[in-house]
């Protein structure tokens, strides 16, 4: 990896180190709707069945979604570059054990592991946030079985731009979405809120979104040497957005998040 890189990559790292124990303490109390009751349950069907398989959780941050891999039945390896990040995934990984093998490496070069080192190799809202995704999907590709798969999830590059925003439609007599600078190429600032292990409102941080569109992450999966196999783009039940407005919009209005899966082709 260049010097330039690998200075992004710290840069980045240094964002979730600084905030990695507020950004736990939201996530592991459960009030982040749109994760628990949309991304979550939805990605992990999305994925498929993992039970007895390796599975590689790529930029795995405070350990969540490898735990769902590991409740699944998987048999986890996780890498992230945020040593913050690692410190509590491997924490809680003592006080309740799956068996989760956490290690710290860049996306980009996952020398640390052989060629066909797993099954399915998972990115849970991670490669957004990371300026190295030809490098990233090359190196997910060398790690995977032949037939394996690879799948992740991101923020929807179509809706979530630098400049979205909700606005209110006094004609319709309802918010829509406004979005702009899709084709930006440098990276913007993310706002992400944070939350008492309560739930109130505790401040919030930037982090680093590097601006990939669908046609980049489609033809850089394919560069790699991927086959496609599934694109979705997964709505809100119905059931779940009853008094939940603020969900009945991505229901109604645009998709919030964006999953790929690819496979590994078998080698003749």
């Amino acid at each position: 990896m260049s010097d330039d890189k690998k200075d992004i990559d710290e840069a980045v790292a240094k964002v979730w180190n600084e905030n990695a124990a507020g950004w736990a303490n939201s996530l592991r109390a459960g009030r982040d709707e749109f994760r628990t009751l949309l991304l979550d349950p939805n990605f992990a069907r999305f994925i498929g069945d993992v039970k007895g398989k390796r599975v590689l959780d790529a930029g795995c941050g405070e350990g969540d979604s490898s735990r769902i891999l590991a409740r699944n039945g998987a048999k986890v390896a996780a890498v992230d570059i945020s040593d913050a990040m690692l410190e509590l995934a491997r924490g809680k990984e003592a006080r309740e054990p799956l068996g989760i093998e956490y290690a710290k490496a860049s996306m980009a070069d996952l020398s640390i592991f052989p060629d066909r080192s797993f099954d399915a190799v998972v990115s849970t809202m991670a490669v957004m946030n990371s300026a190295h995704l030809a490098e990233e999907f090359r190196e997910f590709l060398r790690v995977l079985r032949p037939g394996g798969i690879f799948a992740f999830s991101v923020r929807h590059p179509c809706f979530a731009t630098p400049a979205a925003r909700v606005v209110t439609d006094k004609e319709a007599k309802r918010l829509a979405l406004m979005v702009g600078e899709y084709f930006r190429d440098t990276p913007w600032a993310q706002k992400v809120p944070l939350t008492t292990p309560g739930g109130a409102p505790a401040g919030s941080f930037t982090a680093l979104r590097f601006p990939y569109t669908v046609s980049r992450y489609i033809n850089e999966m394919i560069g790699a040497g991927f086959a496609i196999a599934e694109i979705e783009e997964p709505r809100p039940a119905a059931k779940d957005c009853q008094g939940r407005d603020w969900l009945d919009f991505w229901r109604t209005q645009a998709a919030l998040y964006l999953f790929l899966k690819g496979t590994k082709p078998a080698e003749r």
